[in-house]
């Protein structure tokens, strides 16, 4: 069993054995120092959204993974930053602040291209037209920075731009 990390679970989890994760979060997650000191630190250019999810491939791809560990306990305490809209029976979760968006699409895109997960960008993309139509529809012109946000982020991972942009750094009101 080739095992890099092990995932604490919250309240109300499914599992009650280990179960092997395709990603983790950090939320919870104990990595062992081997695998550090062996494959490095998480990327330092994704810094706030999506650095947990490379550092999950790249461990995949070398044949390790991460695994819930039902007898473990996470308590999570921490504002959400989503926004829930009611569509069509459905609940759809999309992140608040124009940067959240930006960061998020930009560093996932960039991420599954790099690890060559093609599917997974296609469905990043499909997720991103429908977040887009979604705020459209909900917030209409209050919502334009947020799918600016959207477009951008996936331009610039596709372009391979990474690192802080001032435009969407958090807490400038020039894009919220």
């Amino acid at each position: 069993l080739k095992v890099c990390a092990v995932r604490s679970v919250g309240e109300g989890h499914p599992y009650t054995f280990p179960t092997r994760l395709e990603f983790f979060t950090w939320r919870g997650t104990l990595i062992k120092t081997e695998m550090v000191k062996k494959y490095g630190l998480p990327m330092k250019e994704c810094f706030i959204y999506g650095e947990d999810l490379e550092y999950a491939l790249r461990f995949n791809k070398k044949g390790f993974y991460c695994y819930w560990i039902p007898a473990s306990k996470c308590i999570e305490k921490r504002l959400e930053g989503k926004e829930y809209y009611k569509a069509i029976r459905r609940t759809v979760k999309i992140y608040s602040a124009p940067w959240q968006l930006y960061y998020a699409f930009r560093n996932q895109f960039y991420i599954f291209r790099k690890y060559k997960e093609h599917q997974r960008v296609l469905r990043l993309i499909l997720y991103g037209v429908k977040a887009a139509l979604v705020i459209l529809t909900f917030d209409r012109r209050a919502g334009l920075n947020k799918i600016r946000a959207i477009i951008e982020g996936l331009a610039d991972g596709m372009r391979g731009r990474l690192g802080k942009r001032i435009k969407y750094v958090p807490g400038n009101t020039s894009n919220n």
